[in-house]
């Protein structure tokens, strides 16, 4: 490859790999961007509900302004879920949640069926709250100012509401140190979500200023941290702050924790009715899943036998923690028949999902998986799938297209593309190439200042490539206003690898 340079910034990207990759016009987009896009998606999922929270306020003003849309947010995105069609065709088999906060029905003897609760407190039919809007937040109004009389709490810091959100909440009152981890967890998210100012402004409520380090005490670091370490005796952060067990779910004493694989994650094991000890085969890929519930949701429903499935990672949209909850040397149930070899990382996300790919998760999720690759396990980050369409037009993130069993080029890779499996997460609204970038994020850099000269790939004016490589070349010419690129050779194999050419200092 030959080249007249003449130009200011030109960085020229070129893979070469064992993979499925292809092209789509509109994957190019900036984090600032990326982010901006979910918040469309929240804004709109809004409008179309915000009617319902100002009914609901106007017959129950004895509930805290903003306290309905933050329980809403945290179980739906404010998403009214009415499931007129199967839906759980992206999950791992949690009980369905209905309306726009997110009610359950049947948590098969596992969850609270707190939606039959707020029916009877409410007085408003089980199924008038699964179809209509306006009844499922009037419902749980109504059934949320019951429970605060029959409490007596009229104050006006929003966190003496503890016990009635804890009270309508669907999560299980359990003796155990994971579900009083869970249950902070789904309170934190509320609290978090009440003391934003850009929520407050947005969404028409009063600015708390809520102190969360008083709410939550020593806990605070824990559920607040994106990383925290993981030590024989507990978990902890890198300031030494330890979760410790409190008197929301009743629980028992702190048990001992085991020291996880991955230093960030926290430790919560799933229940062992739901993995298997061991594997008899070696470890060669990595699926991306997405929940199809919260993420304190689906930490729970590990933890429960009827759940009959399990991942090795949990990962929270808002800040990107992570919970490790089955060690990567046992097969948790995630890829059927595909488990043997596979570990699982399950992303917090329910339909709609653009409201939940946010950066944090994205670059938390990658961290995670640059970690599996330099565990030994012989997968390169550079086999996993990037890119959506085929040369052919064939579109890889919708549906379920199989790229390959044990030992396949492609190692990294949705839910959607193993084979044997019916499940279509992560979906399209995944971005892989920029989840690609950020797991390949340590590409180093050849920079050319001259005004001419030659660049060729790592096969040199001779041979052919080499497999499972990246190469970044940056022009960089001072005072140049415009380049000429010309091939003397030039030839990819169609479908697998690439060349990008941006105009400007980075990819």
């Amino acid at each position: 490859m030959k080249t007249t340079l003449s130009s200011f910034l030109v960085a020229v990207l070129m893979v070469f790999g064992c993979a499925v990759n292809a092209q789509n016009g509109d994957q190019f987009i900036s984090e600032k961007a990326m982010n901006a896009e979910v918040e469309a998606h929240l804004n709109l999922s809004f409008k179309m509900v915000q009617s319902s929270f100002d009914k609901a306020y106007v017959q129950n003003p004895a509930i805290p302004r903003g306290i309905l849309e933050a329980i809403s947010f945290c179980n739906t995105r404010f998403t009214h879920r009415s499931f007129t069609k199967t839906t759980d065709d992206a999950g791992v088999g949690m009980p369905r949640t209905y309306g726009i906060m997110g009610l359950t029905l049947d948590g098969q003897n596992y969850f609270r069926d707190n939606l039959k609760k707020v029916s009877m407190l409410s007085n408003i039919s089980i199924d008038r709250i699964i179809t209509n809007p306006d009844d499922n937040v009037m419902a749980y109004a109504i059934a949320f100012t019951k429970i605060a009389q029959q409490k007596m709490i009229s104050a006006k810091s929003i966190d003496k509401y503890i016990p009635v959100l804890v009270d309508l909440c669907e999560l299980p009152l359990e003796n155990d140190i994971q579900n009083d981890y869970a249950m902070n967890t789904f309170l934190y998210g509320v609290f978090d979500f009440l003391n934003n100012p850009q929520n407050a402004s947005k969404y028409n409520f009063p600015i708390y200023n809520l102190n969360l380090a008083n709410v939550f005490g020593d806990n605070y670091p824990v559920l607040s941290s994106s990383f925290v370490k993981i030590e024989n005796d507990g978990v902890k952060t890198k300031d030494n702050f330890q979760f410790k067990p409190t008197t929301i779910s009743k629980p028992a004493n702190s048990k001992n924790i085991e020291s996880a694989d991955y230093g960030p994650a926290i430790w919560n094991a799933a229940a062992s009715c739901n993995y298997s000890v061991g594997r008899n085969t070696s470890i060669s890929a990595v699926a991306v899943h997405y929940t199809a519930g919260s993420y304190a949701g689906c930490i729970s429903w590990f933890k429960n036998c009827d759940a009959a499935s399990s991942a090795h990672y949990c990962l929270r949209s808002s800040d990107g923690q992570i919970t490790q909850m089955v060690l990567e040397a046992n097969k948790a149930w995630h890829v059927r028949n595909e488990n043997p070899y596979a570990i699982g990382l399950e992303h917090e996300a329910i339909e709609p999902v653009q409201n939940y790919f946010t950066v944090a998760m994205y670059q938390s999720s990658a961290a995670l998986i640059r970690d599996i690759c330099a565990s030994g396990y012989g997968i390169s980050p550079l086999r996993m799938f990037y890119r959506d369409t085929l040369d052919d037009g064939t579109a890889l993130d919708y549906g379920i297209h199989s790229l390959g069993a044990e030992g396949s080029c492609t190692r990294i890779k949705g839910h959607q593309h193993f084979p044997g499996n019916d499940h279509t997460d992560p979906g399209p609204h995944w971005n892989w190439d920029y989840y690609f970038k950020q797991v390949n994020n340590t590409t180093p850099t050849t920079t050319y200042n001259t005004p001419t000269g030659v660049f060729t790939d790592d096969g040199g004016t001779t041979a052919n490539y080499t497999v499972d490589n990246r190469k970044l070349y940056l022009i960089e010419v001072p005072d140049a206003s415009q380049i000429t690129l010309s091939f003397s050779q030039f030839a990819l194999e169609t479908n697998y690898d690439f060349m990008y050419i941006y105009n400007g200092n980075s990819v």
